[in-house]
């Protein structure tokens, strides 16, 4: 620690002093944040004015003391921990690569870890503005010596940079979702939410139906929202085309070595409990509320439709057809009672629902999970529930600007 004071003294103090409280009142000052847009001609994404994330509530009015009262909820359990969990805990892993994927279930995914960075006081990386990690970022700076464990933000996949971002033995993780559904999520989210130029001008009649069937007419780009979307987040070279079958098949041969998980959407508790699995975690590590959903008619397509969008989005079925078919070895391969872990994580999962949703649950709040046979007794504090409802651009900001007043009040010191 001594040392830790000495290297920054050296570096002029009152001068980062400053920086940081610039830093942070422009942050505190901000009112819009930016959000990512496809442009294949200037980098992956240009930014455009955002807006709150739908499906927010409890979470407007929580100041960054949520996070010390989290810290302060958790240290408490930690302590009344089992000699079993604290033997879980030895082999977690806590490095943690996570590719976050375009309407798959990812911002659900984020928030799940970003809790476990706090719960377990990890480094947690972020863009010092906006929630996306590009080459060119600025991002939370680390005292000297430290290293990120959690990487949950926006990027386009590429495994040096993600090695340079988590550098510690990162488990890569990433997600998918069945193409067809993720397009048409996708179009309203984009369309309603976003408003999206080229989504606005398609005729709100038989609005699908027609961007999957004139896929020429209304997609400007190879990548777009809605065309190989998910191709574009596992870094697929734009250049690529459908006749390049040997590329693609190598390409995600090469996916697959560097992923130690590919969860699946429409198995998303089961993805879960074999992430669980797979970092020695606990149930209480996996605990979530479903966020950032949009609401949308109902849409099928006939034959003829899904055959045009298996054409038009090669790339997003190439990938989805790979790793739903290793996913799905992969659960049949799970010992231990898999199947009987999935429905105990279910039934918890109805218990956490059923506690955040009680009007006389508050921050201080806790609701025991007595103990099973794949996990240990833990206590959920109140305090989850209100991050498990926070936006995702709120509670990036809210984690961002505690960790700028850490680091201001230490370099004070």
């Amino acid at each position: 620690m001594h040392q830790k004071v000495l290297v920054l003294k050296t570096c002029k103090p009152v001068f980062w002093i400053a920086v940081v409280g610039v830093l942070i009142v422009v942050l505190i000052t901000s009112t819009q944040m930016r959000e990512f847009a496809f442009n294949p001609t200037s980098g992956p994404y240009l930014d455009t004015t955002t807006i709150n994330q739908p499906n927010v509530s409890l979470s407007n009015s929580r100041t960054t003391s949520d996070f010390k009262l989290s810290q302060n909820v958790y240290q408490s359990h930690i302590n009344e921990t089992s000699e079993s969990s604290l033997s879980r805990e030895e082999k977690m892993k806590t490095n943690i690569a996570f590719l976050k994927v375009h309407k798959a279930g990812s911002t659900t995914m984020q928030n799940l870890f970003f809790r476990f960075g706090i719960r377990h006081n990890l480094n947690v990386l972020l863009p010092m503005k906006g929630n996306f990690i590009r080459g060119n970022n600025k991002n939370i700076p680390l005292e000297p010596s430290q290293t990120y464990n959690i990487h949950a933000c926006h990027s386009i996949y590429k495994k040096s940079f993600f090695m340079k971002l988590i550098p510690n033995n990162p488990v890569f993780i990433g997600i998918i979702r069945e193409p067809v559904d993720r397009i048409v999520s996708a179009a309203y989210y984009y369309r309603d939410i976003w408003n999206k130029p080229y989504l606005k001008r398609i005729p709100a009649a038989n609005f699908i139906h027609n961007l999957i069937r004139y896929p020429e007419k209304y997609e400007e780009t190879h990548y777009s929202r809605t065309r190989n979307s998910m191709g574009w987040d596992f870094g697929i070279p734009q250049s690529v085309k459908r006749r390049d079958t040997k590329f693609i098949q190598t390409y995600l041969e090469q996916l697959n070595s560097d992923f130690a998980l590919v969860m699946v959407a429409e198995k998303f508790d089961e993805s879960l409990v074999m992430m669980k699995r797979l970092l020695s975690w606990s149930f209480l590590d996996i605990i979530y509320l479903k966020s950032n959903t949009h609401v949308h008619k109902p849409v099928v397509l006939n034959e003829d439709e899904r055959a045009k969008s298996r054409e038009t989005n090669f790339l997003d079925f190439a990938i989805y057809d790979y790793f739903s078919k290793i996913f799905e070895n992969k659960t049949k391969s799970m010992d231990n009672d898999f199947d009987g872990e999935v429905k105990r994580f279910k039934e918890i999962l109805s218990e956490v629902s059923t506690f955040c949703s009680d009007e006389k649950t508050t921050d201080n709040s806790k609701l025991f999970i007595p103990q099973s046979k794949w996990d240990s007794e833990f206590t959920l504090p109140g305090v989850e529930c209100t991050m498990m409802k926070t936006a995702e651009i709120k509670f990036i900001n809210q984690i961002r600007e505690k960790k700028l007043q850490e680091l201001k009040t230490r370099w004070k010191g």
